[in-house]
């Protein structure tokens, strides 16, 4: 068990087993990252405040998304004038993601930076090279995991492919750009109802299932034109002048979009808009 940081150490699961030397490092958080419940070690002890994140040593295993809640609580023992234990089996890869994505976060330094300093202390730390990416991946969103950001959003889409590897047949319109994002000329479609803007074919719908989109910027050219789509209930048509009323109005941001509209692959969204 080695101090890397103030309140901070990083050690192995064998550390578990002396509570006499927890004790005595003022540890009262313990945060362990294992594919191994460490629940048995502590029998009915509510000494320690304890976390478990339930991960392989794997290059395709997903650390990047506990790296804001393993820093909260981190932070929790330290600000409380204690100190907290990240441990994995052996101290070197998926502790040492951790330990590096907190002091990255906390003192606004670099991957290669916190590694090192790490490196530094405790030489043997050997993060795969998947953690690697993330870690990257963290530091290029400012370490925030940020689940609306496009870098995020192509991450969780990557591991669910690397998870199930059928869904890489999914056809590529269904992931279509953003078409409120895009300057592409080709036709979008954009909800009469909740105003949701969608891909640029029909499958998308929106949650009010009206049927109802408005057809805009063809080839160029900003029109608004009525379109009913097979299968779903028709509604009355709106007028063409109130129709640009709500359509100025009602502009929405992405994060009020998501809330709103769905794609006709909802259990692929919602893999890859929120973290596990």
């Amino acid at each position: 068990m080695i101090l890397v940081d103030p309140g901070l150490y990083i050690g192995t699961a064998a550390n578990l087993n002396d509570h006499q030397e927890l004790v005595g490092a003022n540890i009262s958080h313990i945060l362990s990252v294992d594919s191994v419940d460490p629940s048995p070690l502590f029998p009915d002890d509510r000494a320690f405040v304890r976390k478990w994140i339930d991960v392989l040593d794997e290059e395709t295993s997903d650390l990047l998304s506990y790296m804001d809640t393993s820093f909260r609580f981190i932070k929790e023992a330290v600000d409380g004038g204690r100190a907290a234990l990240v441990h994995c089996q052996a101290g070197r890869s998926r502790s040492a993601t951790i330990v590096t994505a907190y002091l990255m976060k906390r003192y606004k330094l670099g991957f290669t930076e916190a590694y090192h300093r790490l490196k530094s202390l405790k030489p043997d730390v050997q993060v795969n090279s998947g953690f690697e990416e993330q870690l990257c991946l963290y530091e290029a969103m400012q370490c925030e995991v940020d689940t609306s950001s496009p870098l995020y959003k192509q991450y969780r889409l990557t591991k669910i492919t690397e998870k199930y590897p059928e869904l890489q047949k999914v056809p590529r319109e269904v992931f279509a750009v953003d078409p409120a994002h895009s300057s592409s000329s080709e036709a979008s479609y954009r909800c009469r109802k909740c105003r949701g803007k969608q891909i640029q074919t029909y499958r998308a719908l929106c949650d009010c299932q009206s049927g109802k989109f408005l057809h805009n910027s063809v080839k160029g050219k900003n029109t608004e034109q009525g379109l009913n789509f097979p299968g779903v209930a028709s509604r009355p048509k709106l007028q063409p002048e109130r129709s640009n009323d709500l359509f100025k109005r009602s502009q929405k941001t992405p994060e009020e979009h998501s809330k709103n509209c769905r794609s006709h692959v909802p259990q692929l969204r919602s893999v890859f808009m929120t973290p596990p």
